[in-house]
């Protein structure tokens, strides 16, 4: 297949020892088209089952090439991404995962959505890029700009040219929200209940590897890459309404699922079981040498700091050195293909 189709999740050469989780098949998703398909089936289930507070995570700068050109090999389980990744990259799939949100609930029609972006640069590029197919979803860089105006109605979102009652959002995306957003949000939804599906797209990764998710809303997808900040490697994923489960690959092959369980994992549960993983010699296929099992697919920081920090240093440097021009805005044929519609 041509195209963003085609994209495969794949490591960066340099970081041998977690390269194989983009070799990707099985739990899983081996591309981003397979991955927006098991995240439109978990959001469905959970809506049907009347959750109504969504929260969804996937690595960072994952973008499914939806707007600009097909972004290529992408990481899984790079460590140093939080650090490293072009900005624009990180907004681009942002605003990727908030609008194939939207795609889901395009039945409420415009008015009834809303998404909230608090960089202005990327709200501006959403409103841009959505409306070359045809989206004029309400848009705010704080949720504080949903106001209500009257019993009957809200406000124009920011930017609009003229100020005219809505009625109340029946769906806001929240892009990457800080706790002062989530703040702001609470007089927006409270007068609202159930009335309104709340979806926090892409919270902070590192908070959430450490925290879990935000109180009151439910994981319904969770694609997690190094899911304990003391290790290299691994994924913690849960596509609602299925169980949590811990992978691990190696250099070759497709990732492996260790174990599984209904509650998430906490941080001295996935601390255990990367151990017992990394210490069991028979996961370490031809011996510790060759290095092809799922104890290579995993390395525990601790000493390795010094040594990380540098890594750091040398990929940001490089990436800095690789940011290409703004991305090309798509036309509508490129998204009905992506959604394999004719």
């Amino acid at each position: 297949m041509a195209g963003h189709a085609s994209t495969r999740l794949a490591m960066p050469m340099q970081q041998r020892h977690y390269s194989s989780l983009m070799q990707t098949t099985g739990d899983i998703p081996e591309s981003p088209k397979a991955l927006a398909t098991e995240l439109s089936l978990a959001v469905q289930s959970a809506v049907s089952d009347g959750k109504r507070r969504i929260e969804l995570t996937l690595p960072e700068g994952l973008c499914f090439g939806l707007f600009g050109a097909p972004p290529g090999q992408q990481v899984l389980g790079d460590p140093t991404a939080a650090f490293t990744l072009p900005k624009a990259q990180r907004s681009r799939a942002d605003r990727e995962l908030a609008y194939l949100v939207l795609e889901m609930f395009q039945g409420l029609g415009d008015n009834n959505c809303a998404c909230v972006i608090s960089d202005e640069t990327s709200l501006e590029l959403a409103a841009r890029e959505w409306a070359k197919v045809g989206r004029y979803v309400r848009l705010a860089t704080n949720p504080s700009q949903l106001v209500q105006k009257s019993k009957s109605g809200f406000k124009v979102s920011k930017g609009s040219k003229a100020e005219r009652e809505l009625p109340p959002p029946k769906l806001i995306v929240l892009v990457r929200p800080k706790k002062t957003d989530l703040k702001a949000l609470a007089p927006v939804i409270d007068p609202l209940g159930n009335e309104v599906v709340v979806v926090i797209a892409n919270p902070p990764s590192q908070k959430v590897a450490v925290k879990g998710s935000r109180k009151g809303y439910e994981p319904v997808y969770t694609l997690l890459s190094n899911p304990h900040p003391d290790w290299r490697g691994g994924v913690l994923k849960r596509s609602y309404p299925g169980k949590w489960s811990l992978g691990v690959a190696a250099k070759v092959g497709a990732p492996r699922t260790h174990g599984r369980s209904a509650e998430r994992p906490t941080l001295d549960q996935i601390d255990a079981g990367f151990a017992k993983i990394k210490d069991d010699t028979s996961l370490v296929s031809g011996g510790a040498m060759a290095a092809v099992g799922a104890a290579a697919g995993l390395e525990r920081i601790g000493s390795q700091q010094l040594t990380l920090a540098g890594e750091v240093a040398a990929e940001a440097a490089k990436n800095a050195k690789e940011t290409g021009p703004q991305e090309v805005l798509p036309g509508q044929d490129k998204i009905k293909k992506f959604f394999g519609v004719d």
